[in-house]
């Protein structure tokens, strides 16, 4: 995977104090190396291809409780596949103790990068069978353009300058569905077929979304599939509607999903303002907007 940098924040704010140097961590041996296996299982009921020589994929999964869990499985040139999760840059983070006060998203400059990153823009499509019949096919569209264009236009809350080269390019409708197969209450991310779909199933009850990002161990992603759950309530526009009860903003967790994709990992310790941070919750629009340590590892990397 290479190594993971991780900002420490200061808590001052941009004008004030530079930045501190990113402190790189050597990567911690695997939580698991499996053999022989066609698929690896990674948490209960959610697996993934076991990636062929050379190559990786991560699998993110956000819970009906706004929790998610980022976990990789990688396959060395030898052929050992190996599972990173115990790590807690790639783990679940649970949420903040409610006396714990997170910072401003413009005054906190912590972030983690997932190792990988594309050569070229990320071209994807959008597929519309499964869609909520609650929500406007061309408004979807909108949202969905929205979220995967946060990150290559480093769009934050802070004025920053976009100092992001990273592209991505909506090419329209397909009919090919994305690469993760639904199996009764089970997951499994597939292997990369070289077209990056964002669609729509009915997942697992307790699963709101599902992310597949597939790489070369040398740090250079090849593919990326995400699906969203049909029964659960969502809206598209860019602000909360009135009387929101229990809808998740599509623009905000799609906001996140493609910051994964582009190589974004999650936001450490009390980072909760900030759009990588493993927790969303309904009627919160915040995700949309990055905050100083998502730029600072967007800028990272590309």
């Amino acid at each position: 995977m290479g190594v993971v940098l991780l900002g420490i924040g200061s808590g001052c704010e941009v004008e004030d104090e530079p930045m501190q140097e990113p402190l790189v961590l050597e990567p911690q041996a695997p939580d698991e190396v499996v053999a022989g296996k066609a698929e690896v299982e990674v948490l209960d009921g959610v697996a993934v291809a076991s990636p062929p020589p050379g190559h990786g994929v991560a699998i993110e999964v956000i819970y009906d409780d706004g929790q998610m869990e980022l976990i990789t499985v990688t396959t060395d040139d030898e052929g050992r596949v190996a599972q990173h999760d115990a790590d807690p840059r790639w783990g679940l983070v649970a949420p903040p103790p409610a006396q714990a006060v997170c910072p401003d998203k413009c005054m906190d400059d912590r972030m983690s990068l997932t190792g990988w990153h594309w050569n070229g823009p990320i071209r994807w499509y959008y597929r519309d069978a499964g869609r909520p019949a609650a929500l406007d096919m061309a408004a979807t569209i909108e949202a969905l353009v929205d979220g995967a264009a946060g990150s290559p236009s480093a769009r934050d809350a802070c004025f920053l300058p976009d100092q992001v080269g990273a592209l991505q390019g909506y090419m329209g409708q397909t009919n090919v569905a994305p690469n993760i197969g639904i199996f009764g209450d089970s997951i499994l991310c597939g292997f990369d077929d070289s077209t990056n779909v964002v669609g729509w199933a009915d997942l697992p009850n307790n699963v709101l979304g599902v992310t597949c990002t597939w790489f070369a161990n040398g740090g250079v992603a090849t593919g990326t599939d995400m699906l969203y759950d049909d029964a659960f309530a969502w809206f598209t526009s860019a602000r909360v509607p009135a009387g929101c009860v229990d809808q998740y903003s599509l623009r905000g967790v799609a906001t996140h999903e493609f910051g994964h994709a582009f190589g974004l990992g999650h936001s450490p310790g009390n980072s909760c303002n900030l759009t990588m941070y493993p927790s969303t919750g309904p009627c919160n629009q915040g995700m949309r907007m990055f905050g100083w340590g998502d730029v600072l590892g967007l800028q990272a990397i590309y």
